[in-house]
């Protein structure tokens, strides 16, 4: 059997949630310095994405030749993907478009079903295209 850290620390977690929350309260306490210049972890939070494209762009200037091996390596694994994406990018989202799947929300990216149907594109809201990678994997 594999020892799974994961489970293994929801299930601690769960079963010590008082002092779990006591000893991470603690540290925020003593270490306040250290994170008020970080953004808060609230993903709706437009000041997240921002922090971390930069730190992601920062990071490839400073490992160019790893990130670009790095790209090649994707490209070879997924030529029908990197096609499908590069099409899909010159499709305009229609000005109010609203989302295929909930209905609701305005429609902001292009979802492929099957990458070997390049033009097939579903245009989906953030959430919802969350979702359907989620069911992908």
């Amino acid at each position: 059997m594999v020892f799974d850290r994961k489970k293994w620390r929801k299930k601690y977690y769960l079963q010590n949630k008082d002092k779990e929350r006591k000893s991470n309260k603690e540290y925020y306490q003593k270490n306040k310095d250290k994170w008020k210049d970080f953004p808060s972890q609230n993903l709706s939070n437009p000041e997240i994405g921002r922090y971390r494209k930069k730190k992601s762009l920062k990071w490839r200037e400073d490992n160019r030749e790893k990130h670009n091996a790095l790209m090649r390596e994707q490209y070879k694994k997924n030529k029908k993907k990197w096609h499908a994406r590069s099409i899909a990018q010159k499709i305009k989202i229609p000005k109010n478009q609203i989302c295929g799947l909930c209905k609701k929300n305005k429609a902001l990216e292009r979802h492929h079903e099957d990458y070997d149907e390049p033009k097939e594109v579903n245009f989906v809201c953030k959430k919802c295209h969350r979702t359907l990678h989620k069911k992908v994997k």
